[in-house]
């Protein structure tokens, strides 16, 4: 806004927030620049010192490709690398990506876990983030539920992963429910509310039992799932959801803003979304109302590619990540 104040010209590119010395320049068009920033004197070195010891790692061998440009980021990143890095884990922790410079992985610990929602507009990789944690959730030896859209969009991937809990319609969702989902529920309630009557660990009491990962593909065909009237299943989510934290049972869902607008008259989608937990794909973050980020508001209308998105770090603070592909 202040390039257009000093110019007297619009531009649409917007420079990357939080970030010292970036900033736009008219030449003669607008383009983003960023500015050599001086090197801090510290330990007791010159300036000199400092550079020397600040450049002492970068990698000179011709082969190696080089030192990373500064700004640089990743364009790619394999369902493999995070599964491999997935093994040295603890068992709660599970990869959503990498920030865009490639040197952090970004967990969901889902021991803090409930309802996590992957949001983003249409084709912006919010199904290819939900296989991802498909494949984590079976490498950890997690038991899997997978609730697809009409249209059976996962049917093979179901298959070829061995994922025998697939479901895609009213009928299959009941008889689920019944089969599996409300045992488990029960038995685990009952370990939970004797651990707190006891005034001991709530995760140390389910140790023995594996963790349910719940994966919805299509958002308002779950929830109309839900509200048929010819299975009356709704009373059982919404107590689901209302005390079900802390079961070892995690719901993720790929949902689009005009989902979770579609499902609002909806107590289920009300209480998934109020737990505003999850991930950011393709960016436009201000056109969403499910994750509340703080960011820089040049960050929350940039749009994204495919596979890139905002999550939350370690410290809480919102980072840009690419996803793996699967």
């Amino acid at each position: 806004f202040e390039y257009e104040a000093v110019t007297g010209e619009r531009s649409e590119i917007i420079p990357e927030g939080k970030t010292p010395g970036r900033g736009l320049i008219k030449a003669p068009t607008c383009v983003e620049f960023q500015v050599a920033l001086p090197v801090v004197e510290k330990d007791g070195l010159s300036q000199a010192q400092s550079i020397k010891k600040s450049l002492a790692s970068v990698n000179t061998d011709p082969g190696a490709g080089g030192a990373k440009k500064p700004g640089q980021t990743i364009d790619s990143l394999s369902i493999k690398e995070i599964l491999d890095e997935s093994k040295g884990l603890p068992e709660s922790l599970f990869p959503v990506g990498k920030t865009i410079d490639g040197e952090t992985t970004v967990t969901l610990d889902m021991d803090n876990e409930y309802c996590i929602s992957l949001v983003g507009l249409g084709k912006t990789g919010k199904t290819n983030l939900l296989k991802a944690f498909a494949l984590e959730a079976v490498a950890k030896g997690d038991e899997v539920i997978l609730f697809d859209g009409s249209s059976g969009e996962l049917k093979d991937f179901a298959a070829e992963n061995k994922i025998k809990n697939y479901v895609n319609n009213d009928e299959g969702l009941f008889n689920l429910m019944q089969d599996e989902i409300v045992g488990r529920f029960g038995e685990r309630n009952a370990l939970v509310n004797a651990a707190r009557d006891k005034g001991s660990s709530v995760r140390d009491a389910l140790k023995g039992q594996k963790r349910i990962v719940i994966l919805i593909n299509d958002y308002s065909h779950f929830i109309e799932s839900v509200y048929s009237e010819d299975y009356g299943m709704s009373g059982f989510f919404e107590t689901a959801l209302e005390k079900g934290r802390d079961h070892k049972i995690q719901f993720i869902a790929a949902l689009t803003p005009d989902d979770v607008s579609d499902c609002a008259r909806y107590q289920v989608s009300r209480q998934f979304t109020s737990m505003e937990s999850g991930v950011n794909l393709g960016g436009l973050f201000d056109q969403q109302n499910v994750l509340h980020f703080e960011m820089s508001s040049a960050d929350a209308v940039r749009q994204l590619s495919a596979g890139y998105g905002y999550a939350l770090s370690d410290n809480g603070a919102a980072v840009r990540i690419l996803t793996p592909l699967v």
